[in-house]
């Protein structure tokens, strides 16, 4: 277990945050409500950029999850049991079996693995989140990568044209198309870019890497087109520089 941790759970509507804290640093979970026997669902970071977003806890992964899991079931569920999964950065907490361990997860270093229907069956339940692009997303995430998903990348193209605000779950849902690179992925970051909102640059920007036709850090002249088409730009400047991206990375809007 995590020595110098502290785990501290706020709610707000449905759902809330689980802060990790150790010394001078912290790790933020997103939790919710789940539809029974599925008490609820917690997504936090994935083992892809573990090491590199938390440099002092590298290569601890595994251990801060069962420590915030235990944790979560000793603050509110003494009962339930814990499911993690490291490749995801998903959590489930729900019934526990007689004798059954209080935390388990799946992934390189984790406790055995467990795999329940009552766990999928929330899980697919977030697919429909009314409320959170980030709970659908990861959902998806998680059946994706077990083979319960199969038309991912539909899916996934459908949260991308849906975003309009960063904290929607822009980083979980980019991070997912950066992986997946489909034509459907990349014909729905066009879409994006094209949108009026505070996501389109940030769809941009990824489609650029994606098509191969620019990449970070860009030049002047890209950035510039990028600001343009942020949600506060006047119509003309947009869509000139919705132009000129269309023309590099050589694709057609689809609507």
């Amino acid at each position: 277990m995590t020595s110098g941790g502290s785990v501290a759970i706020t709610e707000s509507g449905p759902g809330g945050q689980i802060l990790y804290r150790e010394g001078g640093h912290s790790i933020r979970f997103d939790w919710e409500f789940a539809a029974g026997p599925t008490l609820a669902l917690i997504f936090g970071p994935p083992a892809r950029g573990w090491d590199e977003s938390h440099p002092w806890a590298s290569g601890r992964q595994a251990e801060i999850f069962a420590y915030v899991g235990a944790e979560i079931i000793r603050q509110k569920a003494p009962n339930a049991g814990c499911l993690f999964d490291l490749e995801t950065g998903d959590m489930s907490i729900g019934p526990r079996a007689p004798g059954a361990p209080a935390v388990t997860g799946r992934g390189a270093d984790a406790p055995a693995e467990t795999d329940t229907p009552t766990d999928w069956a929330a899980v697919e339940a977030a697919l429909t989140d009314h409320l959170s692009i980030d709970t659908r997303v990861a959902a998806a995430l998680l059946l994706h990568q077990h083979g319960r998903l199969p038309d991912f990348d539909g899916f996934l193209a459908g949260q991308i044209r849906l975003l309009h605000r960063p904290d929607q779950g822009m980083e979980r849902t980019l991070r997912a198309a950066t992986d997946n690179p489909s034509d459907t992925v990349k014909q729905a970051l066009l879409w994006a870019s094209w949108n009026c909102t505070d996501c389109a640059p940030h769809c941009a920007a990824l489609l650029l890497d994606l098509t191969g036709t620019a990449a970070a850090p860009f030049e002047a002249p890209i950035r510039d087109m990028l600001g343009r088409l942020g949600l506060h730009n006047s119509f003309f400047d947009r869509q000139a520089a919705f132009d000129a991206l269309v023309a590099r990375v050589g694709m057609q809007l689809d609507p």
